[in-house]
């Protein structure tokens, strides 16, 4: 059983999943965890919640915008934060 946590970057909010290689929804995760030790941006998680603790829902099809050094993405999301001009418009193409 793998544990993943994932930072929300607009809240900060650190979320978990737990994939088991034995269930049908691994193959939408082995990926994300044969890339761990890279900095991941991904989108398409839906949370779901049980008992008093927000989760993200395991059976998410998770997508990955970004997979890179995680320095990168520290250093993007410190920027980010800060509400600096930034890279995160250039690698995200979002624009506030």
């Amino acid at each position: 059983m793998f544990r993943i946590r994932l930072l929300e970057i607009t809240s900060k909010q650190v979320f978990v999943t737990y994939i088991d290689p034995a269930n049908r929804n691994y193959i939408n995760w082995s990926w994300v965890i044969e890339d761990h030790l890279q900095g991941q941006v991904l989108t398409n998680l839906k949370k779901i919640t049980q008992g008093k603790k927000t989760l993200i829902d395991a059976d998410s099809v998770p997508a990955r915008v970004y997979v890179g050094p995680r320095s990168t993405i520290d250093t993007i999301l410190k920027e980010y934060w800060n509400r600096k001009p930034n890279q995160y418009d250039e690698l995200f193409e979002e624009k506030r």
